[in-house]
């Protein structure tokens, strides 16, 4: 029993020892920072500290691609399990808060970024950066999940009292504030981004999208079905007159340049 209280205490002191001293806050903030690196993909950490027992916080960490910010979590809480090292993967695990929800999730420090997982709940799309990006301005609560393993991922996402702008999308008016809730689930890899399946609800109006988006470009194509009792209170139908290919169905392609 000595002998045992003995070696759990110097393991213990090992596991901590090696936290404290052999991986310095320089070397995790790197490590960090190469997870996320690619060809256009950067993260910038502020307000960064290593605890105590392989426990770290950060004041504000936001995801940027090519200069321009994505999105931001403020207030992160991150921990990994060292004993996962004996199987070779050193997970990070993360909370934080998002455009006032949550969001929280894993990357492994030691696979380069070939997998992560991570889950948003209730944050509001006007304070995430990307939809801005994408020239999308409103309002709504985001709830999703992300999975990525070895270059492929896939994503479910679900956007309730959603609000948008009625502002010009690539070029084309749409009657985007007539939907209040918005479904989807996409599927990333090394090209892009396609989107499996989206759609969009309203009252007495429904939507569908498909497409990809990848080398620096969307290219998309937007089912629109008005109901005869849909109020177009703005005569968006009407400037997408040519885009009709009969009675209440609509086919918009939406394709330009991305500004990222």
């Amino acid at each position: 029993m000595k002998r045992l209280l003995i070696a759990s205490a110097v393991a213990a002191a090992l596991i901590v020892g090696l936290w404290l001293i052999a991986i310095p806050e320089t070397l995790l903030l790197e490590k960090i920072k190469d997870t996320f690196r690619g060809e256009k993909l950067s993260v910038t950490i502020d307000g960064f500290s290593k605890g105590f027992f392989y426990h770290c916080t950060a004041r504000k960490v936001t995801l940027v691609s090519s200069g321009t910010a994505l999105l931001s979590i403020d207030n992160l809480n991150a921990g990994v399990n060292p004993l996962a090292l004996i199987i070779m993967r050193l997970p990070l695990y993360f909370d934080g808060g998002i455009a006032g929800g949550m969001m929280n999730g894993d990357f492994d420090l030691l696979s380069g970024g070939d997998r992560m997982t991570a889950g948003v709940f209730n944050a509001n799309i006007q304070g995430i950066d990307f939809f801005s990006v994408l020239g999308l301005s409103g309002q709504g609560l985001l709830t999703g999940n992300f999975a990525y393993l070895k270059g492929k991922g896939h994503a479910n996402f679900f956007i309730r009292d959603m609000r948008l702008d009625n502002k010009p999308f690539l070029g084309i008016s749409l009657p985007l504030d007539a939907f209040g809730i918005m479904r989807g689930a996409i599927e990333v890899n090394a090209g892009g981004v396609d989107i499996t399946s989206l759609s969009l609800e309203g009252k007495s109006i429904f939507a569908r999208v498909k497409g990809r988006v990848g080398g620096g470009m969307v290219d998309l194509a937007m089912e629109i079905m008005p109901d005869p009792a849909f109020n177009d209170k703005d005569n968006l139908l009407m400037l997408l007159a040519s885009y009709r290919k009969s009675p209440g169905y609509y086919i918009v392609p939406i394709k330009g340049p991305l500004s990222f």
